[in-house]
């Protein structure tokens, strides 16, 4: 079985799902689950309180398998430029190999069956979030040096986590309560998570490109305050909209902005007043 991926960004997947990795005395929880299916490389990376995956675009044969201590291998991919070849063989032998080769260079490393990999949790169906990475996590880096190690059986989880409600990221040890607040992002139900896996954050950082300028050309408005019928409208280099008061002008800036960032132009402001009841067919 054989798949091309670009070395460069599966040296960087493999970096960073390794790193959630923790020692086992069962090997296969100390490998990183390898998939190829459908033009996809997938990797997957869990300690069982943390699941991190990454997906890049891949081409060949669909196959799986579990990197066993992927330390090496990392080092090796970092020699690695252009495209990478990934493949094993079918064999009988107690200490199967995967072959990655780059141009000249090549390495083996140990690998085990994809089918004694932990399947992930399904997750249930509940309330979902987006934010940027990176500014949720320098909220947080200001207020976790608040969280108490866990220490024994009785430690409690709201003092060893990092809490998560309305507009507001806290934790509470029992000396000392810690709160950071923001109006631009409010968390739509309370949770709280383990401080260590919010580090992986920085990984998402890395993966998403910053888009730096962008241009819309059209846009359709349905449902939306005072645009209760479906809307279209064309914008160039320079657009005036012009009318008078309660034409819906603003509207438009607020179905762009919400569009793009899920708040109005103004912010949080009539943030409730959104959706025109005149159309209910648009959520």
């Amino acid at each position: 079985m054989r798949a091309m991926v670009d070395a460069k960004a599966f040296s960087e997947a493999l970096n960073h799902v390794s790193k959630v990795i923790r020692k086992s005395s069962i090997p296969v929880l100390e490998g990183v689950l390898i998939r190829f299916e459908n033009g996809r490389c997938t990797l997957t990376g869990t300690d069982f309180t943390t699941w991190l995956t990454v997906s890049l675009p891949s081409q060949g044969d669909d196959f799986s398998f579990v990197l066993h201590k992927p330390s090496a291998a990392v080092k090796a991919c970092q020699y690695f430029n252009d495209e990478l070849a990934i493949e094993t063989h079918e064999t009988r032998s107690e200490s199967p190999k995967a072959v990655f080769s780059c141009g000249r260079r090549s390495g083996e490393f140990d690998i085990l069956p994809a089918k004694d990999y932990p399947e992930r949790p399904e997750q249930k169906e509940g309330v979902s979030f987006t934010a940027d990475a990176a500014v949720l996590l320098k909220r947080i880096d200001r207020v976790k040096y608040a969280v108490r190690e866990p220490a024994g059986s009785s430690y409690r989880a709201d003092q060893t986590y990092v809490q998560f409600s309305g507009n507001d990221v806290f934790c509470v040890d029992g000396w000392r309560a810690v709160c950071d607040t923001a109006p631009a992002l409010r968390f739509p139900k309370p949770f709280l998570t383990w401080g260590d896996s919010l580090s992986f954050l920085k990984l998402k950082e890395r993966f998403v490109k910053t888009i730096k300028s962008f241009q819309i050309t059209s846009t359709t408005i349905s449902g939306f305050k005072c645009y209760q019928e479906p809307t279209e409208l064309a914008f160039g280099n320079l657009t005036v909209i012009t009318g008078g008061n309660g034409q819906g002008k603003t509207s438009v800036a607020d179905a762009i902005a919400f569009a793009v960032m899920g708040l109005p132009f103004f912010g949080e402001r009539g943030l409730d007043r959104l959706h025109n009841e005149a159309n209910p067919e648009c959520p």
